[in-house]
């Protein structure tokens, strides 16, 4: 997994200057669909052609909200 920081940063930035120095919400949760996330490459596996579009396509279903991803809190 590869946690785009600098994309959260940039989004939580643009927030703040957008709201009038405030943030609108107490918590920011970023995923798929900010692009905060995602995956590395793999080094240690090679994905078949099907495999990888199977990926793209679930990643695709999340960042969307067609998949919904229920987070403990």
């Amino acid at each position: 997994m590869l946690k785009n920081v600098d994309v959260s940063i940039y989004n939580a930035v643009n927030t703040f200057v957008q709201n009038n120095h405030t943030f609108p919400q107490k918590e920011i949760v970023e995923g798929l669909a900010e692009n905060a996330v995602g995956l590395t490459a793999l080094h240690n596996i090679t994905l078949s052609d099907e495999q990888q579009q199977t990926f793209e396509d679930l990643k695709a279903k999340i960042s969307s909200g067609q998949i919904k991803i229920k987070l403990d809190q």
